[in-house]
């Protein structure tokens, strides 16, 4: 859809997005996030999409198209069809390559959010599956915009709260083991960059900045006492996935 309407795709650099002005670096900004880039226009596409047809050489489309992120279309002779508004957000790269392998692999994998025992209860849970058994690993694999679609509506979205009810007080007290370490870990970091900045050689190339100590963060939040919220009912209803053997639950 994208190419048809004149726009580049979703790996431009400068214009990735079909509806706003927001660049390759900044699609996972707050500012991203939250909507508040300038916003594309029908007529300002169309008239670039002109510009683009004007051109005489190939190599100046070329340039151009590196620039701008706009193409030719004969949509733009159209002037009842408004390239930016008809242009239908493609949902295989914004939703499941997009905001799916998101949440599960940069989210949850790479942070160590599901760690090794929550992703053995997950690989057991799959073995029965259509998906790749171990998911979350290096063994596992990356999964495809299918395999994406068919875990999110089906055996993550039952496994997943689970796990998550399964481990909530393991998660809590890892979390202020995290937060009584990280004062020392801070220290022992602005010492080793303090020496580092002494270095004569630290404006090079092969010497390298001490990595800074990862932030402490809950890998999940614990409801109020006494409440009633959906997840602790949409859990109340899926322990009966436990008798089948997938999930030890105490």
């Amino acid at each position: 859809m994208c190419k048809l309407c004149g726009f580049a795709d979703h790996s431009h650099d400068g214009t990735p997005c079909t509806k706003c002005e927001v660049t390759h670096e900044e699609l996972f900004t707050q500012e991203s996030l939250l909507n508040e880039f300038q916003r594309r226009t029908g007529a300002e596409h169309r008239r670039l999409a002109y510009m683009y047809k004007n051109l005489a050489t190939v190599e100046e489309k070329e340039l151009f198209f590196s620039e701008h992120g706009v193409r030719w279309t004969e949509f733009a002779r159209l002037y009842y069809f408004d390239l930016v508004r008809c242009t239908v957000i493609d949902p295989m790269h914004n939703l499941l390559l997009g905001v799916a392998k998101n949440q599960w692999f940069s989210r949850w994998i790479e942070t160590g959010a599901l760690r090794a025992r929550e992703l053995n209860i997950i690989h057991e849970f799959l073995e029965t599956g259509r998906l790749p058994t171990r998911v979350g690993e290096s063994a596992g694999g990356s999964l495809t915009a299918d395999e994406y679609k068919f875990a999110t509506t089906g055996p993550l979205a039952v496994v997943v709260p689970l796990v998550w009810e399964r481990f909530q007080s393991d998660a809590d007290e890892d979390y202020k083991a995290a937060l009584a370490r990280y004062p020392a870990s801070m220290t022992e970091y602005r010492k080793k960059l303090k020496a580092w900045e002494k270095t004569k050689d630290s404006r090079q190339k092969n010497s390298r900045r001490p990595p800074l100590p990862k932030e402490p963060f809950k890998r999940s939040s614990e409801p109020s006492s006494g409440s009633d919220t959906s997840s602790d009912r949409y859990c109340s209803c899926m322990r009966s996935t436990a008798q089948l053997g997938f999930i030890p639950y105490n």
